[in-house]
């Protein structure tokens, strides 16, 4: 049985070759799904939500027990094409200390504005977020 360590990243390319298919049917044009080497994903200078250092310190340790994630990573490709984590920094950058090799992220596809970036980073929740007002509302008040 191969592990995740003996996956070579041209596998990974085939693999995610097959995964564009799969997220053709599920997201439409608007996302991706892709296997990626977490280290190779940009993280946000200045997150929406912070961690205390025993919580973090315990999702390295579950994810060292695990050897997966529990939730996945939302991110968008930037103007020098490396994909940054909009949703999901401390999963991230906790399994690049974990050090799981291969993780599964989502790529929104769509040119995000400012606005519509950080309502991804406050609301992990949600995929796919898109806010046509200059000024960000309250959630309470966009879901009306």
């Amino acid at each position: 049985m191969e592990t995740k360590e003996t996956i070579t990243p041209e596998e990974v390319a085939e693999r995610n070759k097959s995964l564009q298919i799969a997220s053709k049917v599920i997201f439409g044009e608007s996302a991706e799904l892709r296997i990626v080497n977490p280290k190779s994903l940009s993280l946000l200078k200045h997150n929406a939500r912070y961690f205390k250092k025993d919580q973090f310190k315990q999702l390295v340790e579950n994810l060292k027990k695990d050897q997966r994630l529990s939730g996945t990573p939302l991110c968008h490709t930037v103007e020098d094409g490396k994909l940054e984590v909009l949703s999901g920094n401390h999963r991230v950058e906790a399994s690049v200390e974990a050090g799981i090799p291969w993780i599964l992220v989502i790529v929104d596809l769509g040119d995000l504005s400012e606005n519509e970036q950080i309502a991804v980073q406050i609301d992990g929740e949600i995929v796919h977020y898109r806010i046509k007002e200059k000024k960000l509302e309250r959630r309470e008040e966009v879901e009306k």
